[in-house]
């Protein structure tokens, strides 16, 4: 595969040098991926007799950080033959696996968080991606044999973390926004996150500030100025409409260009808000002015000088009336925010709070 820019097109020399447990006889990856978060790849992975001997004996843990179990599916009324599933979870690299009987179907793991412990920082070359694919496959190894059959790409998560001046303002534009592709409902959470639920893409534009805790030790995820744009592809049809063409089989990915653009056409499907008449009266010239930012001489918003200028009973009610409308005043144009011939300026986010730039913005070849 033709590489982009300066990158390799050939990595495989990479790919044995970042794991000692990588197998002679697998297919060397050729990856082209940014931008990318979890993954899910359909495969055919026995278990190996050992581990399999262990669970049956009752021990959950056969391997330490390996959650495995069996339990029976009961299939439907027209063929009572029951299905023994796996389910099985590696808690310090959060990789899931599933299967039936002894063999792992499908298996599940978000890329950054094999390098950095968090999805919040970004791969950067495909010696990250490679790394990563290379832990998966290393963790794999500890209880199943090699694949049987060829592996596909069944999901994929391309996540931007957006370095913009006013995030807010996107997710407002999205609030009563709804997409071509989702029929959903839109879900509204109160910390102005936003999700929209399809069956098999899910979007969602959330901010990575909320605090996790893990017994004494508190994590703050994000900063209140990140945002965090993501798009789940929950099928393969799913994914070659994204990327406008079928998808590379594995071990080939598709490239970082395709994802983009793919994510660019995603967004830029948004409809986009029509605007009202000019406005009358003053609900509507305060809405149109925090719409588009509008300050006074002093460098206030049109709502803290209004504050000001009446009483409290009176600023409250005018609040609630502008909101109603400002929504109507605001536009965003996605084209903008997200160019078809340029990556945007992202942010890492890392595990103790810390944010940093990851880079100028990356042109994306032509097609």
């Amino acid at each position: 595969m033709q590489g982009e820019g300066n990158e390799p097109a050939n990595i495989s020399k990479s790919i044995h040098s970042t794991s000692v447990l990588c197998h002679p006889n697998r297919p060397t990856l050729s990856p082209r991926i940014t931008l990318t978060d979890t993954v899910s790849i359909r495969t055919a992975r026995p278990i190996l007799p050992a581990i399999t001997r262990a669970v049956c004996a009752g021990c959950a843990e056969p391997l330490p950080g390996w959650y495995l179990k069996w339990y029976v599916k009961q299939r439907c009324q027209a063929n009572s033959t029951d299905l023994t599933q796996l389910e099985g979870w590696h808690k310090p690299s959060g990789l899931y696996i599933i299967g039936t009987a002894n063999i792992v179907k499908c298996y599940s793991a978000s890329l950054p968080r094999q390098l950095y412990g968090s999805n919040g920082v970004q791969l950067k070359s495909d010696a990250d991606l490679v790394q990563a694919f290379s832990r998966v496959h290393a963790i794999l190894d500890q209880i199943t044999d090699e694949p049987l059959i060829d592996e596909n790409l069944i999901r994929l998560d391309v996540a931007i973390n957006i370095h913009h001046p006013q995030p807010e303002r996107l997710v407002l534009a999205l609030r009563d926004a709804r997409h071509p592709w989702i029929r959903s409902a839109t879900e509204k959470y109160a910390t102005g996150s936003i999700r929209f639920p399809g069956t098999k893409v899910v979007f969602s534009a959330y901010w990575k500030l909320r605090a996790k805790r893990s017994g004494e030790r508190r994590r703050a995820w994000c900063t209140p100025d990140v945002l965090r744009v993501e798009l789940q592809l929950k099928d393969a049809d799913k994914i070659n409409r994204f990327l406008g063409h079928e998808a590379p089989k594995l071990p080939d990915f598709p490239t970082r260009a395709d994802l983009y653009r793919g994510f660019c056409s995603f967004m830029t499907r948004f409809p986009r808000r029509k605007q009202p008449g000019n406005p009358c009266d003053m609900p509507g010239l305060l809405a149109l002015c925090q719409a588009h930012d509008v300050r006074t001489a002093g460098g206030q918003s049109v709502m803290d000088w209004h504050r000001q200028s009446v009483s409290a009973s009176g600023h409250q009610k005018m609040c609630k009336k502008v909101a109603a409308i400002t929504l109507d005043f605001l536009e965003i144009d996605w084209a903008q925010i997200f160019p078809n011939d340029r990556i945007p300026q992202t942010m890492d986010v890392f595990p103790d709070g810390r944010t940093a730039v990851v880079a100028e913005q990356f042109l994306v070849p032509p097609q």
